[in-house]
């Protein structure tokens, strides 16, 4: 187990801890975990199974280790730097494992490490009682801020995560490390422990909370099966392929990849002749934030008839361009064991793995150190592969391999991968014209070995002549079919090139659109009216509206709009006024020419006669009008009579 970052390489093993500078491979510490963690944190324990993780977000190293006992407990260091030196202060952190069966206390084993952002993801197989039966497995997430901040702890246990009585359920927990910023959750991934037909993730929600969740997700995928243990001529006994656990997790831009070791035959499948060998499995999982599926994967293999060359312990990783790197072991009756490893750039076919490189040979004939452990040797329980925070290009893969008669070594390796090729689609926008047709696009590769594909998002949006896609440099064309809309609508074309997409956006502009209103002019009748106008339109969805000039509060439009063809009643109130009135309104952008005739108004005057007195008088005369506006006068007072003084406007008198 190691992990690299950004001035060291730390190595663990049982047993030791070993911090070189990568620049050189010079050994600048190494430590005994039992003198490293205080007794007061592991309780006096020993110490075993080790994982390392360098947090790129927080810049500190992270350090976890089980204790021996049962129960037993999870230890955990962090630093206060990114490169470790005398100076260096750690944090101790000590998880009790409170998992119960029944009445007998359970030990953790094989504690995994997943970081993120949020928490530390430990996963474990539980194994109850005096006579350390399996039982189940758990997941411990361990809120990380609070731990950086100097706090107590904040640990929840997830337990059992398994059906207690078939097993189905994630088989040893990876937790799983994400480079993405924030992720909205964190993961555990595994095999499943009843069938090899499916693996398992398990989604935590508010990983970053007190009190965060889990939710389980089957991920079918093509049967596997127990692989075998690894045969060495000069070897007594086999080497332990140990299971098909899954071996780590990692999720970069929204995908987990991951792996395993599996048995297959000659042909890569459970299918077809020859032995059974150890092979490495990888899978790239999608879907995570909603129903995780498997996007692809693939095998690495020998596909030789006789002693083939087996492949097991695999790690994954992947960096910021997209390549994925596997480290594995690598062994077979002529091969002394020594450590490989296989590259897929972005850009590579959907599944395929470059052919394995060697990495690390082993160097003796003979490998049996010691009494075999249930008709086996032990050969390690994982390995790991990294990428160099410094670069977020490189990786580093540290694996065992057979040093000598009968001693083993582990080894870091540097590894650089080839530049992805970059595959450029030109233009990546086109907006088309309402009436349909085509446009033309090219693809550009420099290396003119990307197999390219075009899809789109819309029926009315296609590839011309049939070309779908090509091998290198090349073109197409996509084509718009003549919309029927009178809005303007969008689309993609999608251009995967390897693993890469890129996109074209597409905007149809609308289609011409005719509208026409009947009538346009219309004579109301004085005492109040309405008229229905039909609106046509060569468009369904073409949208119209209706309304009076402003300020014409006596002349209303309803509906006021509507698509398509379809009507809008005009309402003229009546007219009050002894004036003919005009207006306009405005219909589907056309002008309706709106008249109204005046009224004819209709004089009382009240009381009709007066007689005076021969003393005179004064008499109040009303005059009310069936209009609003009508004038009126008085007239046929005799010479030098004053004038009407208390006569009332018709204004002030409404019928």
């Amino acid at each position: 187990m190691g992990d690299v970052g950004p001035t060291q390489y730390f190595f663990m093993i049982n047993g030791r801890m070993v911090i070189t500078r990568k620049a050189t491979g010079v050994q600048e510490y190494t430590l005994s975990p039992d003198a490293f963690f205080p007794a007061s944190v592991r309780e006096g324990a020993d110490t075993g199974d080790p994982r390392v993780r360098f947090g790129r977000q927080s810049q500190r190293w992270w350090v976890l280790y089980f204790t021996s006992g049962l129960p037993n407990r999870i230890v955990v260091a962090v630093s206060n730097s990114a490169t470790i030196t005398d100076s260096t202060s750690w944090t101790y952190l000590s998880i009790a494992n409170t998992v119960m069966r029944g009445a007998d206390p359970c030990f953790a084993d094989y504690p995994t490490l997943g970081l993120d952002t949020h928490a530390l993801y430990i996963g474990g197989n539980q194994f109850c009682g005096s006579s350390y039966e399996f039982y189940t497995t758990s997941g411990f997430v361990l809120h990380k801020s609070m731990t950086l901040s100097g706090g107590a702890a904040s640990v929840t246990l997830f337990s059992p995560l398994m059906n207690l009585s078939t097993f189905s359920g994630i088989y040893t927990p990876q937790g799983v490390d994400n480079y993405d910023a924030s992720p909205a959750f964190g993961y555990f991934v595994g095999a499943d422990g009843e069938r090899y037909d499916r693996l398992n993730v398990v989604r935590i929600a508010s990983p970053g909370s007190l009190s965060p969740s889990a939710t389980a997700f089957p991920v079918a995928i093509d049967a596997v099966t127990a692989q075998p243990s690894v045969p060495f001529a000069s070897m007594t006994w086999p080497l332990d392929s140990i299971d098909h656990r899954l071996m780590n997790g990692v999720i970069r831009a929204g995908r987990l990849c991951t792996a395993h070791a599996t048995g297959v035959r000659q042909t890569g499948t459970l299918a077809g002749a020859g032995s059974l060998r150890a092979a490495v499995r990888w899978y790239q999982i999608d879907g995570l934030t909603t129903t995780p599926t498997v996007g692809q994967f693939g095998t690495i293999w020998d596909s030789a008839a006789a002693s083939p060359v087996h492949h097991w312990l695999p790690s994954i990783n992947v960096n910021a361009a997209g390549t994925v790197v596997v480290g594995y072991s690598a062994a077979g009756d002529g091969l002394s064991p020594g450590a490989r490893v296989s590259y897929r750039l972005v850009t590579d076919p959907q599944g395929a793995m470059r052919a394995p490189t060697t990495v690390v040979s082993g160097a003796g004939t003979a490998y049996n150190p010691y009494t075999p452990f249930y008709g086996y040797h032990r050969w390690g329980d994982y390995s790991m592969t990294s990428v160099d925070p410094s670069d977020d290009t490189s990786f580093w893969t540290v694996q065992s391999y057979v040093k000598g008669t009968h001693v083993y070594g582990t080894r870091a390796v540097r590894l650089t991968t080839p530049v992805p090729p970059v595959v450029t689609v030109a233009p990546l926008s086109w907006t088309a014209s309402g009436g349909g047709g085509p446009q033309a696009f090219t693809v550009a590769d420099a290396s003119n070995t990307v197999v390219w594909t075009v899809t789109t998002t819309a029926a009315w949006l296609t590839v011309d002549g049939g070309i779908t896609g090509g091998t290198g440099s090349g073109g197409f064309t996509l084509r718009t079919a003549p919309t029927t809309s009178a809005l303007a609508r969008s689309a993609t074309a999608v251009i995967s090139a390897g693993g890469t997409t890129t996109a074209v956006a597409v905007t149809q502009a609308a289609g011409a659109n005719t509208l026409t209103v009947s009538p346009t002019t219309w004579t109301a009748a004085v005492g109040g009216d309405l008229r229905v106008l039909s609106v046509t339109a060569t468009l369904g969805d073409a949208p119209w509206s209706a309304s009076p000039a402003s300020g014409q509060t006596w002349l209303t439009a309803a509906p006021a709009a509507g698509t398509g063809t379809g009507t809008t009643t005009l309402t003229a109130a009546a007219n009050r006024s002894v004036v003919a009135r005009s207006t306009t309104a405005t219909v589907a952008g056309q002008l309706v020419q709106v008249t109204q005739g005046a009224a004819t108004n209709l004089f009382t005057v009240s009381p009709s006669s007066w007689p005076v007195a021969a003393t005179g008088a004064a008499l109040a005369v009303t005059v009310d009008a069936t209009t609003t506006d009508a004038p009126w006068s008085v007239s046929g007072l005799p010479p030098g009579s004053p004038p009407p003084h208390s006569a009332v406007p018709a204004a002030a008198r409404r019928p």
